[in-house]
């Protein structure tokens, strides 16, 4: 990835000769930035270089603010098309393990830091993930949003662009353990037994014996891995943790899996819009999750409603007129049709099913 000489930072790896005017490269392809190396490059008035993905140490680039794009190519490809190849990456990966196969972190790294970066720059994406996945490839799709969701909500948490893409990568392994679980119990359609819920609830401790040897996954990341389904009323799996027990990571990965999954219609659920999920995990599940996140999240979620067009639970087109900022989720709005003015505030029984536009 291009990254400006003022940008680099000891330990990322130049990924291409530099040249200044002569035919002889400045500084050679694989060398780790050190002092010295910036000193060169200043000298020379290089502008910009192409670095490594990953620092001499493993870990990520710290893109600061995360935004940067990777590469002139993805400037020119979609969203929708990065995600979906980053999804058929995984379910490759995911196959993978099924047959045994240890899990390949640069390729997961690979497949999710560069399609993180574009989502921070596309945050509209967030009321329209869950609408991608795809019922026969839910699962490869639950793991790429639910590292989308987590390293944003990380990002809008204010923790370092490090972490974020740290927690990320541990929001797309969450459940490769999966990988673990007898293929009939996963495809199996209609309820589980109780015997196949339970083994389904061991997702957590295969997902962390698969990553807990690998030295470049931190070890706050793994914890997140195990525990993304822990609550903090203690009520969640594997380890039936509780509150303090619970590391910052897994609470930002536990919002956002729950989020998609509520939002996607998975399982038992009956797929919610983005507005009414956000809602119940404040009403519903208050004392489950990390209060601080999810309000985090409310306000990215219901951001997009003010100025726009939106469709109700109850098929209403109207505009939304005002939102007050102690109730973001339930502004007041001029239904189209009677032009008539729905305060959603007193009105419980409606939300907003999507935003038109």
């Amino acid at each position: 990835m291009k990254v400006k000489v003022y940008d680099l930072i000891e330990g990322c790896i130049i990924n291409k000769d530099v040249y200044s005017k002569s035919n002889h490269p400045i500084v050679l392809k694989r060398t780790v930035v050190n002092q010295e190396v910036l000193e060169v490059l200043e000298a020379f008035l290089i502008d910009e270089v192409e670095v490594e993905k990953l620092l001499e140490n493993g870990d990520p680039f710290p893109n600061e603010g995360i935004g940067e794009e990777t590469s002139i190519s993805s400037e020119k490809t979609s969203f929708y098309t990065q995600y979906m190849s980053a999804v058929d990456l995984y379910k490759n990966e995911f196959k993978s393990w099924q047959a045994g196969s240890p899990i390949d972190i640069l390729k997961i790294r690979d497949c999710i830091i560069p399609l993180f970066i574009s989502f921070t720059k596309k945050p509209e994406e967030l009321v329209m993930i869950h609408r991608y996945a795809k019922k026969q490839d839910y699962l490869y799709h639950h793991s790429v949003a639910t590292g989308l969701i987590s390293g944003f909500l990380a990002i809008k948490s204010n923790l370092p662009a490090g972490e974020a893409a740290q927690i990320a990568i541990a929001g797309i392994l969450a459940d490769c353990g999966l990988a673990r679980v007898d293929q009939k119990v996963l495809k199996k359609l209609g309820k589980n037994t109780f015997e196949e819920k339970e083994e389904i609830k061991k997702h957590p401790l295969y997902s962390y014996k698969l990553i807990q040897n690998i030295p470049s996954i931190k070890d706050a990341t793994k914890l997140a891995i195990l525990q993304h389904h822990e609550r903090l009323d203690g009520s969640g799996y594997p380890q039936r943790e509780s509150a303090n027990r619970i590391h910052k990571f897994s609470r930002v990965i536990s919002i956002a899996a729950y989020y998609h999954e509520m939002c996607s219609g998975e399982g038992n659920f009956i797929s919610l819009s983005p507005f009414k999920v956000v809602e119940n995990m404040i009403e519903d599940s208050f004392g489950k999750f990390d209060l601080e996140i999810v309000q985090n999240l409310v306000r990215y979620v219901a951001g997009f409603s003010l100025g726009s067009t939106v469709k109700l639970n109850d098929g209403s087109i109207g505009d939304v007129m005002f939102v007050d900022s102690k109730a973001p989720l339930r502004p007041i709005i001029k239904i189209k049709k009677s032009e008539q003015l729905l305060d959603l505030r007193n009105n419980r029984k409606y939300f907003i099913d999507k935003i038109i536009h």
